[in-house]
């Protein structure tokens, strides 16, 4: 999740010298403003602890109706803006999977005698947690690098 966030920089500056029309940028400029809110709260998630989790959640189900409200003219800039969303929810929806995976952990820390068959059960949901949040941190990527892309009119 190293780039979970659009940096707003990159699109102002590479549309300004990108030549691209007024309305691609503001348009690109409005969609990337909008990415940003609530990404403060997923860089600060703790898996452990349910009050980072659901403040993360908030933080991408806020940036998602930002993103969704942003009104678009541009068709390729409509796809990238349903592919974030997508990408987005479906991050909500396995961090909050993972938040139960951290209460697991955290439960069986305070066992002092964990079952093995519960360790084990947990080492697999912790397998499962890495690869999917592999694959979301690359879905968020994906969109983020094509958005960037995109603005600056390098695609």
């Amino acid at each position: 999740m190293k780039r979970f966030s659009v940096l707003v920089a990159l699109a102002l500056v590479t549309a300004a010298v990108s030549g691209c029309g007024q309305s691609k940028v503001a348009q690109c400029n409005a969609l990337v403003d909008a990415a940003n809110k609530g990404q403060d709260a997923v860089a600060k998630i703790d898996f452990e602890k349910e009050a980072t989790v659901k403040a993360a959640i908030d933080g991408l189900e806020a940036s998602n109706k930002a993103v969704s409200e942003v009104k678009l003219s541009d068709e390729k800039l409509i796809e990238l803006q349903k592919a974030y969303v997508k990408a987005h929810t479906d991050a909500a929806a396995k961090f909050k999977e993972f938040g139960e995976i951290g209460k697991k952990g955290t439960a069986l820390e305070k066992d002092k005698e964990p079952d093995p068959a519960k360790l084990a059960a947990f080492a697999k949901d912790l397998e499962k947690m890495n690869k999917d949040s592999d694959a979301m941190a690359k879905a968020s990527e994906k969109v983020v690098d094509d958005l960037n892309l995109y603005c600056s009119g390098s695609k």
